[in-house]
């Protein structure tokens, strides 16, 4: 959905003007100098968040780049060498990101590893199933979200749907999420940390004021996506996705399913 692919774009646009070029050179998280925060995001979205609560302070790196995707990704040497050597790791579940769970076994001590999806005060929904969505499912907005629902247990998220950030109201609570890991992790940096999510939340909810103009026309509306990425977005704006054509992005969609 377009509306939606503007509301990543907008983030992808904060963290570009907010970051400053990313470093050559990496420091074990050890061996940590006083102002020097080294720090790994997984996905896109997550990173131009993260870039934009250390505006000032450093420039995160991002790990699933390209057109990688995070269900297959793959790390490469380079990848290995800068997660070694981070203080800390970004990430928004296992379920979206699978390839960080055994990644978890390697990494050292030293690399905090934090988990957006267990930030308190989400709304979290479920994946939805079936060859198309229910008309219940958009019923409620809000209704079928979690509210503070951490997740402990590192396979819980299996069933939950990760594209957390596409709800604003998300994306306001996952940089607050950030500032305050990175300010454990980086004490001197705390306040400089916690008013960049401040202004990064003001730019957040004047956006989402934009979006709900935008998407008014849309409203009530029935359409099909590719893949099934944006219900937080949908029931955020009280869209009516119909369906998808594939259930998974990795998978091509069989004929069976098209029919559907």
């Amino acid at each position: 959905m377009l509306t939606a692919w503007r509301f990543v774009s907008g983030l992808a646009l904060l963290g570009t003007v907010l970051s400053a070029p990313e470093a050559t050179t990496a420091q074990p998280a050890a061996q940590r100098k006083s102002g020097d925060l080294k720090v790994v995001a997984t996905i896109r979205p997550l990173h131009s968040l993260t870039a934009a609560v250390m505006e000032g302070i450093g420039t995160p790196r991002l790990l699933v780049d390209g057109a990688a995707s995070p269900h297959t990704f793959a790390l490469k040497p380079s990848d290995a060498k800068a997660l070694a050597a981070a203080d800390v790791l970004l990430r928004i579940s296992p379920g979206l990101e699978p390839f960080t769970v055994k990644l978890l076994q390697s990494l050292p001590k030293s690399v905090r590893i934090a988990t957006v999806a267990e930030a308190s005060g989400l709304t979290l929904h479920k994946l939805r199933t079936g060859d198309t969505f229910e008309a219940h499912d958009h019923a409620d907005h809000k209704g079928h979200g979690h509210k503070g629902h951490a997740h402990k247990d590192t396979h819980s998220h299996d069933d939950i749907d990760g594209h957390i950030w596409l709800d604003p109201d998300n994306a306001r609570i996952i940089a607050r999420f950030i500032a305050e890991t990175l300010a454990t992790a980086a004490p001197e940096h705390a306040a400089r940390l916690r008013a960049n999510a401040d202004a990064l939340s003001i730019r957040l909810d004047a956006l989402a004021k934009e979006l709900a103009e935008t998407v008014k026309p849309a409203t009530g509306k029935s359409y099909i996506v590719f893949h099934d990425a944006y219900q937080y977005f949908e029931r955020r704006y009280g869209l009516a996705p119909a369906g998808s054509v594939t259930i998974s992005p990795d998978v091509p969609a069989s004929a069976r399913r098209i029919s559907a």
